[in-house]
């Protein structure tokens, strides 16, 4: 089974970083550009991915519906809600 999987954006705390050599840092928000071809598996596979490396956040936008899902660990249960601007 291939766990790897790849965000459109990756946000890490820059006092984690050390050096140039790659390090095993969890980032500190990933967020996910949805598109009509990905949407399901952004909103289900990799959002479980996420939550079992324990990713601290993780926001799916939206562009067609200009919406933006934000989850964040609390615990072992994400707190799911949604944002329009």
């Amino acid at each position: 089974m291939d766990t790897a999987v790849q965000p459109d954006v990756v946000v890490f705390d820059p006092t984690a970083l050390v050096g140039e050599e790659p390090i095993a840092v969890l980032p500190t928000l990933v967020i996910e550009i949805l598109s009509p071809s990905t949407a399901l598996y952004d909103l289900n596979t990799k959002f479980k991915r996420y939550e079992r490396a324990g990713i601290p956040a993780y926001w799916v936008v939206d562009p067609r519906a200009v919406r933006t899902r934000r989850s964040r660990r609390r615990a072992l249960t994400p707190a799911l809600r949604q944002w329009r601007p």
